[in-house]
């Protein structure tokens, strides 16, 4: 049967028109692979500013929101409100019922998936081309983190907006009018009100004005066309865009202005971080790495390093490779209009994630970040296959089988990629097997085993991320604490020593090494480092174990003041009254022994 790909009468297979069966295939393919989330639980990376997050928990009551648009925070994250709002929405309804978080965004990949394939279908009209490209990127396992990394839901919501404001625009580009431009302005503030990495999108729509909307010049007119006459309609393209340009820089400035004073400290590139050759040579590696990951989408995980022990070769090899690439898609920019469009939707959409700027500790490479840019060498494949085989006079049972191997290949790899995501445990031990030299896989592997009960291998992977990183706090910090619950309090004040050193004005160090110093009999000590502690923060934890150090010593006094702290600042913190009053008990007993 030959399959009908023409724009004015749509194909049917039994009297269902084809579009909707590639609808129903994405949609019951998409839940095949990502369902087993239900039963997952949030990580122990980043998804505790999620779930320990009072603001976030409470709902959408107006304290919450009021915390969600705010522009000044602690939290040195970006300004995005929506994505806020979208955690906010979920806890109203399911409360800690985190397997319906992740439904949620399952849900929304599962409309981005079927938005691409309808947006593609109504700018070209090519109806096998478009479902490759939405079957590709519901099914491909670089987007399995997107969708099953808790902290990730920014990235699929904001790609939600992103297609609703090409929906939007590609309405306005048949109908110009003002009312059809400010339905794309809205969505547009929408998305980048989700994660600012859509700041992108402007050049976007610069780039799709050429192909396949044809609004710059027609491909039956363009082969008559010099540069002075792409220049007027390609200047008016962009003078369309000024407003989109503005949104995109006030979302820039909000974010900085999120951020404060460490949106400037992230963005300098230092010899703890990474140098700027490093920087540079991860951009090439990072825009090549994708390249392969998708091509071959294996040993994928959470984490992966900067390339600082690569040797430059590859860098250079892949910087050859991409500006051959680039030179090729300029090249063909007349004939196969689809390659230039694909790979600059690739380039730009990058740009934000891959620049030499560093901001903050960014890897080399992040699944998460190729969600929307690989939609554009989906679009190169897709099109380039379809070019190939029909230059090939492939049959169309032939196109069938190899379009169907490919997808089921994805699904298979995409749903054994999911079953790490289950919980931190096989999450981080799936990363320390792919990256034996990460630091941060080996801490957050020992936090999953102290959960799980299995403390000496978690002490055995705290030691190993020591040895790779020996100044990396949080991995003192986590040991120290393992020691201290197994009674080795020498040796724990130890390492919360050497943290201090690389975070100096840490409360919660502060804090622990009090604790510490407490429980080793060095009471004196212990006071000197809590007072420090909350003369950074007034945290409620500090102010009783303060008061425990001070019942210690004997200063009933002076811990019945801790202890009124406390429950001024919570009044439901447990066991604070029954020590309070304890101390009294003990101070009206000393004073009648001195009276005596």
């Amino acid at each position: 049967m030959t399959l009908s790909i023409s724009k004015k009468e749509p194909g049917r297979i039994l009297g269902v028109r084809y579009e909707l069966l590639i609808c129903l295939a994405l949609v019951i393919s998409t839940i095949g692979v990502y369902y087993q989330i239900r039963g997952h639980v949030p990580v122990s990376y980043d998804d505790e500013y999620i779930i320990y997050n009072q603001y976030v928990k409470a709902g959408t009551v107006w304290e919450s929101l009021a915390w969600a648009f705010r522009l000044s925070g602690e939290e040195r994250t970006y300004w995005k409100p929506l994505a806020w709002l979208s955690h906010m929405l979920d806890f109203q309804f399911y409360g800690n019922d985190f397997g319906m978080h992740y439904m949620t965004s399952m849900l929304l990949h599962i409309l981005n998936s079927l938005m691409l394939f309808l947006l593609l279908r109504k700018m070209t009209g090519e109806l096998w081309m478009s479902a490759f490209v939405s079957g590709l990127f519901a099914l491909h396992p670089l987007n399995v983190e997107s969708v099953a990394w808790l902290t990730q839901r920014q990235n699929v919501l904001c790609t939600f907006f992103f297609l609703l404001t090409l929906w939007a625009y590609i309405n306005y580009s048949k109908r110009v009018n003002i009312f059809r431009y400010s339905i794309v302005l809205a969505a547009y503030t929408l998305g980048l009100m989700t994660k600012p990495v859509l700041v992108a999108v402007p050049i976007i729509l610069i780039v799709l004005d050429y192909w396949p909307l044809e609004r710059i010049v027609s491909r039956a007119e363009e082969t008559k066309c010099d540069l002075k006459t792409y220049l007027l309609p390609f200047s008016r393209s962009v003078a369309e865009k000024i407003p989109l340009f503005i949104l995109a820089a006030i979302s820039i400035i909000l974010s900085f202005q999120r951020m404060g004073s460490h949106s400037v400290d992230s963005l300098i590139t230092t010899s703890e971080t990474a140098t700027l050759i490093m920087r540079i040579k991860s951009v090439f590696l990072s825009y090549a790495g994708y390249i392969v990951k998708m091509i071959w989408p294996q040993n994928l995980s959470i984490l992966y390093p900067l390339p600082g022990s690569l040797p430059g070769w590859w860098a250079a090899a892949a910087a050859l490779f991409l500006l051959t690439v680039s030179a090729l898609a300029i090249y063909c920019y007349r004939i196969k209009p689809y390659f230039i469009v694909g790979w600059a939707w690739y380039i730009i959409f990058l740009v934000p994630v891959v620049c030499i700027i560093q901001a903050g500790f960014q890897p080399v490479i992040g699944d998460r970040y190729a969600y929307v840019s690989l939609i554009g060498l989906f679009v190169v494949i897709s099109w380039g296959m379809g070019d190939l085989l029909r230059h090939m006079r492939c049959s169309t049972q032939g196109i069938s089988i190899l379009v169907s191997t490919i997808l089921i290949i994805c699904f298979v790899i995409s749903w054994f990629q999911v079953h790490y995501w289950e919980n931190s445990f096989r999450l981080f031990k799936n990363a320390v097997r792919v990256v034996p030299g990460s630091y941060l896989a080996h801490n957050n592997l020992a936090l999953a085993m102290v959960q799980a009960g299995m403390t000496d291998e978690a002490e055995k992977h705290y030691k190993i991320s020591l040895e790779i990183k020996p100044d990396y706090f949080k991995a003192h910090n986590n040991l120290a604490n393992l020691l201290v619950s197994q009674g080795m309090n020498d040796e724990a004040i130890f390492h919360y020593k050497k943290a201090l050193i690389q975070r100096p004005d840490d409360w919660i160090l502060y804090n622990n090494l009090g604790l510490a110093l407490m429980k080793a009999g060095m009471e004196k000590d212990a006071v000197t480092f809590l007072k420090r502690a909350l003369e950074i923060n007034q945290d409620p934890r500090t102010h009783y174990n303060l008061g425990e150090t001070l019942i210690r010593i004997g200063r009933y006094k002076e811990a019945i003041a801790q202890f009124k702290k406390v429950i001024a600042l919570k009044p439901d913190f447990p066991n604070a009254l029954n020590r309070m009053t304890y101390a009294r008990t003990k101070e009206g007993q000393n004073k009648g022994t001195n009276n005596r």
